[in-house]
């Protein structure tokens, strides 16, 4: 099944968003932005800053990811990626191993924002940091 990504961030703005501060969806379905479905054009997340609604995939993930701890790692930098477009955040110049590079990079990426990125989020957000520091 392929599921548009857009479409699937409308269904989920749709729910009550005065429960919710942030609403996220996760798939194991192939995500495309796309009217028709190709399979170099499936992708990870994508964000609605305006909904505060994300939608994640991991069917790409999947076929990425070596092993499960490697996949454990690259879907926690998809939804820390996407939590950051809804936090403001856009695609990051700055650094070539920022978390919020776009998804051509994703592979070189770590799983923190750079200072630069860092520096734009609001200090009360912060705390969605990697448990590894």
């Amino acid at each position: 099944m392929v599921i548009n990504a857009h479409a699937s961030n409308a269904e989920l703005s749709a729910l009550d968003e005065a429960k919710y501060d942030l609403i996220i969806g996760i798939t194991d379905s192939a995500l495309t932005i796309g009217k028709q479905y190709r399979p170099a054009m499936t992708i990870r997340g994508l964000a609605d800053p305006d909904a505060r609604v994300l939608s994640l995939s991991t069917y790409k993930l999947r076929q990425e990811s070596v092993n499960s701890d490697e996949f454990t790692i690259n879907l926690s930098k998809v939804v820390k990626h996407e939590i950051g477009h809804v936090l403001g955040l856009r695609h990051c110049e700055e650094s070539e191993n920022c978390l919020m590079r776009n998804g051509f990079h994703f592979a070189y990426t770590t799983i923190d924002f750079c200072p630069a990125c860092e520096e734009k989020i609001d200090i009360r957000y912060l705390k969605i940091r990697s448990k590894n520091q």
